[in-house]
């Protein structure tokens, strides 16, 4: 599947970037593990059509993760990456970025540099 075009990005196949940045809790419904989480995601996907889209066109919108060394997370693309874990999990395919973070002595502490 084709990468998206612009700046270069850290890439990962589904089953990495959901053992390295699991779902936030926020994304949970009430009791919901990650699979069912993920299965919920995937039918959602299916009925909008982005499933189709991204079979065809490959993901084109970067995931978001928090790399906090205490709390990696992904942050948004959960649906994004239940597609890709259902088309094909290992396939390195996933555009990855953080968004900016705070500076300062205490903030550079809490992040890692690597995505």
């Amino acid at each position: 599947m084709p990468a998206p075009d612009g700046p270069q990005f850290k890439m990962y196949s589904a089953r990495e970037l959901l053992k390295k940045y699991p779902p936030n809790n926020l994304e949970h419904a009430m009791g919901e593990s990650t699979e069912e989480l993920l299965g919920r995601k995937l039918h959602e996907s299916v009925e909008s059509g982005l499933y189709g889209d991204i079979r065809q066109n490959g993901i084109r919108t970067p995931v978001s993760v928090s790399p906090r060394i205490d709390n990696p997370q992904m942050l948004d693309g959960h649906h994004r990456v239940a597609v890709m874990l259902n088309l094909s999990p290992d396939e390195v395919s996933i555009p990855v970025t953080a968004p900016p973070r705070n500076k300062g002595a205490f903030s550079e502490r809490l992040y890692t540099d690597e995505l």
